[in-house]
């Protein structure tokens, strides 16, 4: 398989909870009528267009092999998940009363104008298009994209599902570096405890174990404390005693680059930990 070549999901088969994904939403030909569906012209298209790294996955609501649902609640209930899943939802109305009507479309997107992820495509040459003018209306209205070909309308969509991607990997960039960060902390930590044995207070270190039983998403939540631990312990946190044999910038300078990443990402909770760091210390020497 192409990294191009997408892979349809039909209706109330499993929904992939990860990787791109559109879902194309819009009239859907009646069963018993001889109206071809619109929807394998959009899926070539999508194919045609994705430039995406991963394989792009398309949700249809039509049935695999025209076999449509036993009960109207899996139908329904299905749509409603893969919409939601999805990370851009194509609707494409080539509206006409008597074949395509697309009544429960537009409460579709109603539904979703709100969500980011739509775009509208309303064609002009559509037998009914007057009929449209209204979800056109409220589209712009919500700043969703409006195109007239099915090929615009499908750039618009692969548009959206690109920068939500890249937002996806950008956030679990973030997240790995959080943890990387919390983990050059950690070892710093532990350095820190095993050196200052004789020269940090109890209320100190009873603090550093604390921190340290935490797991590492606890522990990356928390990392702004946690560096300003490890610096004002480098500097204050003595009981008085005569330091100069120990040597604490040891176990700090390697968090260098940690600690300018958690000063960006913690704010204010730097100062309220070093106020209590301070509160320790005083603690210790009294």
């Amino acid at each position: 398989m192409s990294r191009h070549t997408p892979t349809v999901v039909y209706a109330r088969e499993p929904i992939p909870t990860s990787g791109p994904s559109v879902f194309i939403a819009g009239p859907t030909p009646r069963a018993s009528g001889d109206v071809p569906s619109w929807r394998p012209a959009a899926i070539e298209e999508l194919a045609a267009r994705w430039t995406g790294e991963q394989p792009l996955t398309v949700l249809t609501p039509e049935s695999r092999g025209g076999v449509r649902a036993e009960h109207y609640d899996d139908q329904v209930g299905w749509e409603t998940e893969a919409r939601a899943a999805a990370d851009a939802i194509l609707f494409w109305i080539p509206r006409d009363l008597e074949t395509l009507p697309g009544f429960t479309t537009n409460v579709e997107f109603g539904l979703d104008v709100s969500s980011g992820k739509a775009v509208l495509g309303a064609p002009a040459d559509c037998p009914n298009p007057e009929r449209n003018r209204y979800l056109v209306y409220v589209a712009q209205r919500h700043g969703v994209p409006v195109r007239d070909t099915l090929a615009d309308t499908v750039a618009a969509a692969l548009d959206i599902v690109a920068a939500r991607q890249e937002n996806r990997l950008s956030a679990e960039r973030q997240i790995d570096k959080v943890r990387a960060a919390a983990a050059v902390v950690r070892l710093g930590l532990e350095q820190l405890l095993a050196e200052s044995k004789d020269t940090a207070g109890p209320a100190v270190r009873v603090e550093i174990l604390r921190l340290l039983h935490r797991d590492e998403d606890q522990a990356a939540g928390v990392l702004g404390p946690l560096g300003d631990i490890v610096t004002a312990l480098s500097t204050s946190v003595c009981t008085g005693e005569d330091t100069e044999d120990v040597d604490l910038a040891d176990s700090v300078n390697p968090l260098d680059e940690a600690a300018a990443y958690i000063q960006d990402y913690a704010g204010q909770r730097i100062d309220r930990a070093r106020q209590a760091l301070e509160d320790h210390a005083q603690e210790a020497g009294q």
